[in-house]
């Protein structure tokens, strides 16, 4: 079941429905998605040329570079590359690797935790784990329960994660459609 969030003439129709009736050329790339922005000139953007934008760079106090944030400390931005890591235990897996410092819990998180998608043990819904254990994880909306504290997705607006790139399920749609669609975007039969 999905949620018909959207109204279309007078219709209610789901998130995705919206989104591929939304869907033209992206200026930057060519790739036919729901546009996260515009352009001075009015011209749609994609999410990913959204975030690429001049506008939307700033140099990185490590590598002094002009690219998107990843990490804001108090010296100032941090591209991806440059982002503090350590090495220590993970606060959901416990095992020693080499981590980030997740900004929702404080707490150490390793690389395969923040690639994993879970079954909440707070809510059942499946979402990649924010916090928690290994045997019982958490999604974002158990982890912190204020809607503001996260980011949303630019693309379908419903993920609820840190950064304001493309959630990995809109990415993996947007690939999928690449490969099987059409001109248009439209998938083939």
């Amino acid at each position: 079941m999905k949620t018909l969030s959207k109204l279309l003439d007078g219709k209610r129709i789901c998130r995705a429905c919206f989104a591929h009736h939304a869907a033209v050329p992206c200026f930057g790339c060519g790739a036919v998605r729901e546009p996260a922005t515009r352009d001075a000139e009015g011209r749609p953007l994609c999410p990913n040329c959204m975030i690429r934008q001049p506008d939307n760079l700033e140099e990185c106090v490590g590598c002094g570079r002009r690219k998107p944030v990843a990490n804001r400390l108090p010296d100032g931005p941090r591209c991806q590359n440059c982002r503090p890591r350590i090495t220590a235990e993970c606060g959901i897996c416990g095992r020693t690797a080499l981590c980030d410092m997740s900004r929702a819990t404080g707490q150490p998180w390793c690389d395969r935790c923040q690639q994993r998608w879970v079954d909440c043990s707070g809510c059942g819904t499946v979402a990649q784990a924010r916090s928690g254990t290994w045997e019982a994880p958490l999604c974002a909306k158990c982890t912190n329960l204020d809607p503001d504290f996260w980011g949303r997705c630019p693309v379908c607006t419903t993920t609820w994660q840190l950064s304001t790139r493309p959630c990995q399920r809109c990415v993996l749609d947007q690939q999928v459609r690449d490969l099987l669609g059409d001109a248009s975007g439209r998938l083939r039969p």
